[in-house]
Formats: structure tokens, sequence, C-alpha cells
């Protein structure tokens, strides 16, 4: 499709003309990404020297082509180039929108990760701090590309060893991240969603990463963990379609349409949050006041819907909610995988496991095993003797590797809550042995559940119906 257009651009508008050159520019993007540089370099560079024939070398697009080939260059080892075409463009970006402009921002966050990347945290550090003060005095603490600048100081005090400060500017950095995907993926379509999830997805494995890896205040970072962990579970396994549809299925006028106001004014809210202070201003938009209009019409929906109401109840549900209803012989256990990251990505996956007690301070982060560990022993068909049903051996394998671990935090537990992730939905907890006699079914209940969230709900309808 690229190729496709680049060459009808060619044929029409002639090789130096900027939409030609936007077409170059996609290509090596495109290269790049699937790691073909000696196919994206010469695509890299005609683009710069038609944007700086057409347009100078002072124009914020010969200063976007710059970055782009540093990129390039940076990537692929030749670091000489790269730190003198990354200094060159943040100079051009400072000297033609200033010091307090998105772009010199990004052009600092450039030059900040060259300079971490290759070992100069000092210098990476003040220019991520610089880079945070700007984001933050133009788009506000609420913003995402504000998380995202958080997230990269936390890397470079990650590489360098420093845990105590990384630590709470990851905290911060997922708490906006959560906050603006709550409020922007409840109206999305599954589509939608998806996407949004794929994209976060970065995020979230190098946050669980560090829990495991270099937790400090281990019950924030393990509350953390487990606070967003339930919330990603939501929001794929949401039932909005089914609420949708079941409130537009009503024939209830009134209903009907707070429901499609609300929706309208969500998105509105979502699309604010991805400007700058100064162009909500220009647009009139006050994210304050239409938050606030947005809750009034959430808490009036729900009165008069059953179904929202249930579903406003469900986001709302909290680690410490699941951990209330617990009982004294009740635990919790939230199974998670992701990409290991440490210092950079791996290509391992670790599998692990978040305990939740009753008589717990903090959820207890459990390592468990590797992705590769794991398929070994569920890629044999269930039908085969060797497989963990009808092998002793296999499934004292499978046992020592994803709840031998897990005993000594099962004290005094008989009723375990089990919320599966990635391969271990394929397990039969129950099935399991150490030695083919005492199987997990005579030592606990378990009760499966596709989030720890579906534990306060099951409860709440259990007093509903006990009164």
């Amino acid at each position: 499709m690229y190729l496709e257009a680049m060459r009808i651009r060619k044929e029409i508008l002639g090789e130096n003309h900027p939409d030609y050159a936007n077409s170059l520019n996609n290509l090596a993007g495109i290269s790049c990404k699937i790691g073909s540089y000696e196919n994206a370099e010469p695509l890299f560079i005609e683009t710069l020297r038609i944007t700086k024939e057409i347009l100078g070398e002072n124009h914020p697009y010969y200063a976007t082509s710059l970055n782009n080939l540093a990129g390039l260059y940076f990537a692929t080892g030749n670091y000489e180039k790269a730190e003198q075409m990354f200094h060159e463009a943040l100079r051009i970006t400072r000297e033609i929108l200033g010091e307090n402009h998105h772009d010199y921002a990004a052009s600092l966050n450039n030059l900040a990760v060259f300079y971490s990347a290759t070992g100069n945290y000092e210098k990476s550090e003040l220019m991520f701090l610089e880079a945070l003060r700007i984001l933050k005095e133009i788009l506000g603490e609420d913003h995402p590309d504000y998380a995202a600048s958080l997230n990269n100081l936390a890397s470079v005090h990650d590489a360098n060893g420093n845990y105590e400060k990384a630590e709470p500017l990851l905290i911060e950095s997922n708490n906006i991240i959560l906050d603006q995907f709550g409020k922007s993926s409840t109206f999305m379509s599954e589509k939608e969603r998806e996407a949004l999830i794929d994209e976060l997805a970065y995020n979230f494995d190098r946050f669980d990463s560090f829990s495991l890896c270099c937790s400090v205040n281990k019950s924030l970072m393990f509350e953390a963990t487990l606070k967003y962990n339930i919330n990603i579970k939501e929001a794929i396994l949401s039932s909005i379609s089914h609420t949708r549809n079941r409130i537009l299925q009503s024939g209830d006028s009134a209903q009907i349409s707070k429901f499609y106001s609300l929706s309208g004014l969500k998105k509105k809210i979502s699309m604010a949050n991805e400007m700058s202070i100064d162009e909500r201003n220009k647009k009139g938009f006050n994210l304050q006041s239409l938050e606030e209009e947005a809750n009034i019409l959430e808490k009036d929906l729900a009165r008069s819907s059953k179904d929202y109401e249930e579903l406003l109840f469900y986001k709302n549900i909290s680690g410490k909610d699941i951990q209330s209803k617990l009982e004294e012989n009740e635990a919790l256990t939230e199974f998670i995988d992701f990409r290991y990251y440490e210092k950079r990505w791996t290509d391992t996956t670790y599998y692990c496991a978040l305990v939740l007690r009753k008589d717990s301070k903090h959820p207890e982060l459990v390592k468990l095993c590797t992705l590769d560990e794991l398929s070994k022993l569920l890629s044999i068909c269930i039908d085969e003797k060797n497989s963990y049903i009808n092998s002793i051996e296999t499934s004292k394998k499978l046992y020592e590797l994803i709840w031998q671990p897990l005993e000594k935090h099962l004290s005094g537990i008989n009723k375990v809550y089990i919320s599966p992730s990635g391969l271990l939905n394929k397990v039969s907890f129950y099935a399991l042995s150490p030695d083919g006699k005492n199987y997990l079914i005579d030592k606990y209940r378990i009760t499966y559940v596709g989030n720890p969230k579906d534990i306060v709900t099951f409860k709440k309808r259990g007093t509903e119906q006990q009164s």
C-alpha cells in the first residue's frame, strides 16, 4: 500500500514534493519497524534531502526528518551520527518553536533516550526532567504524554539501579494511564478497546517486571500491580456491549437519551484529554466541568438502569473491596503473565501470581515459571498417557511449577478463588497432584473467576438473596 502510494505521488507530483517525501518517510518507518534498516536508510536520507530543498533547514519538518534518521542510526549503533543529528534537531526545534512546545519536549526526549541507552545517565536525567517540566506546563498532569514522560524518567533511574526514585514515578505514570483508560474505554468499541490495550501492553509489562525484580515498597507496588491487572481484565471482558444493548432495547426513551448523552460526553472528555491546555482553552473545553457533568449523568443513568448501575458498581470495585469480602479461610490467586524487562527487553515471558488473603497487609507477588517451561508441559495433548492428567510425573512437574510456590502463602486456607491467565486457562487445577495420591481438590475448594472483582459481586448477590 505504501509502495503504491509512493509510486502514484512520484508519478503525479514529482520527486520534489512534500507529499512524495511523506510517502518516502512512511515507507522508511515501516522498514524500521520490521528491522529492515538497510532499506530504510536511503529512504530517510532522500526524505531529508527533499525536505531541506523545499522547506529549508529551519523548518519543523526538517527537524522531524533529522530525528527520524538519527533514530535509525541510534538503532544500528552509529552513535556518533545519531547524537549529532539529535542535537541538530533539538537546536532547530528550539529556534523555531521555542522551549515551551510539545515538539521541543519530544526532541529532548529523543536525545535523553539516546543518552540513557549509551550510559550517560546524568545527561539523560536532566533532559527527561526538562521534558517533564514542559509537558506538565503545556499539557497538565493528567495527559498521556506526561505519563509517558514520567515512565521515561523512571527508566533512567531503573537503568542506573536507583529503584527508590524509579518506583514512585512508575506508580504515578501507571495511575494516570489507568485513570485515562477507565474514562475512555467504557464507551469504546471492542476493536478500539483491544487496540488501546495492545498499545499499553508495553507499559504494563514493564510495570510487572519492575514489581517482580526491583520493588522497594512492596505494599505500594504489589497493590498497584493487582489494581491495574484486575482493571485490564475488566476491560477485556467488559459487558458494556451487553449493557448498551439492554438499554437501547428497553424502549425507555429517557434512558436511551441519557445513554447517548453520556456516550457523547465521554468521547468529548477523551478528546480533551489528548489536547494541550492551550488547545482546550481555544476550543472552549473545560475538562473539569465536562467530567462533573459526566459523573452527574452517569449516576442519573445508574438510578434508572439496573444494568448500568451494576456496570458502574463493578467498575469501582478495588483490591481493598475484594480483600474485605474474603473470609479468614479464603484466598485469591490472581495469575498474570508478562514479557520480562530488565534494563532491556528480554525474550522471556514470566508467569506469576498475586496472592491476597483476609489477613494480608498487601498482596504477595510470587514468581512461578516461564512461558517456555509451561508450554513444554501443556503442549502434550490431554488424551496422551504422558499428559498432566494421565501421568503422575507430568502432574508433579506442573504442580511444582504453578502451585508449589504458592503453598507457603496459603497456610490455613481451604478455599481459593483462581483467576487464570494465558496458558493457565487450559489447566484443571483440581487435578494437580504432587505425588499422584493427594490432589488439590482434596485440600482446597477452588472457585474460578474471570476477574477477582467477581468475588465482590458473588458475595453481594448472596447477601441480597439471604436478605
